[in-house]
């Protein structure tokens, strides 16, 4: 909890934006993603009661930096939009999160009986590397045809 109220401070000061220009707020669901499928790799790495809670602690600790960006992120993209688009960027949310909802516990078990706890926790961590690789993409695409400079200041391109 306090991860994601400190990330989403960060989301909101245009200083911060700025230096992490073209990402933006991407860049903390990014580094969150990247540094919780380190830490879920360390869950399954476990082999005591006391590395599992602290390794749990610190999964729950970074997916708030991953997850609080969020809602802000589809806020802008609202405003940027017009009020209009509030119900589509909120349905497409709610949509991406039911079937994750629904396809992770059902693909999951099957994938536990084959290949055990730490080869599945090995999963979902390339599995959240994978998203913020996907994340990534279309900003990187950005930064290097218009540069860095092209997303700053007054006039500044905007990613969404």
């Amino acid at each position: 909890m306090l991860t994601g109220i400190i990330a989403g401070r960060f989301t909101d000061d245009e200083r911060i934006l700025n230096y992490v220009a073209p990402y933006g707020r991407f860049a903390f669901m990014i580094v969150g993603s990247v540094l919780a499928a380190i830490a879920v790799a360390c869950v399954g790495a476990t082999r005591n009661i006391a590395g599992l809670v602290v390794s749990l602690a610190v999964v729950g600790f970074l997916c708030g930096v991953a997850a609080v960006p969020i809602m802000s992120t589809m806020g802008v993209h609202v405003y940027r939009m017009g009020g209009d688009a509030y119900a589509k960027v909120y349905a497409l949310f709610n949509i991406a999160y039911s079937v994750g909802v629904i396809i992770i516990p059902t693909v999951l078990p099957p994938l536990m009986n084959a290949v055990g706890f730490a080869g599945t926790l090995g999963v979902v961590s390339a599995l959240l590397v994978f998203g913020a690789i996907v994340l990534a993409i279309q900003p990187t695409m950005m930064l290097c045809k218009y540069g860095r400079a092209a997303f700053i200041g007054e006039d500044a391109r905007t990613f969404l």
